[in-house]
């Protein structure tokens, strides 16, 4: 759902976004640069929703059932899966490049692009979340002391 949400938001950015707001996601941008490498490279979120690369896309265009869409109840609890990915290794800096094509492509007025490369960015984040919860399970298993048995033999 996230990805189909999140792709359109991106098209419907390419396709009109004033000429005033095409500048705001770079420089939202600029400043996730910086607080990654703060954190070195290893983490990449942020609490307030208007510092939001996702929300700064879909509120270029002011469409409010898009942006209620999109902070809704749904959309924080997609947001908890996202601070899980943005806490795995390599995750930061990837997503800030993928951020930024996503931001070009939109101020190149390209809306297939920017909805297909929104959509790759939300897969692979998908993906990543996966895999850390499919470890972490694993780790969970092993360590979960195994009930064993005690039947007497009559």
């Amino acid at each position: 759902m996230r990805e189909v949400l999140e792709g359109m938001s991106a098209r419907l950015a390419a396709d009109n976004m004033p000429k005033q707001a095409i500048q705001e996601p770079f420089s939202l941008l600029d400043e996730h640069d910086n607080d990654i490498r703060q954190e070195q490279d290893k983490y990449y979120f942020k609490n307030e929703v208007d510092l939001d690369f996702h929300y700064k896309i879909a509120s270029a265009r002011n469409n409010s059932w898009l942006i209620e869409l999109l902070t809704s109840d749904l959309y924080q609890l997609l947001r908890m899966c996202r601070r899980r990915s943005c806490q795995m290794p390599d995750c930061a800096r990837k997503a800030l490049d993928e951020h930024r094509q996503i931001a070009l492509s939109i101020k190149s007025h390209d809306p297939e692009l920017s909805e297909i490369l929104m959509r790759r960015h939300i897969i692979s984040a998908w993906k990543k979340v996966n895999q850390f919860l499919l470890k972490e399970r694993q780790v969970e298993l092993s360590t979960t002391p195994k009930l064993t048995s005690n039947k007497v033999n009559k």
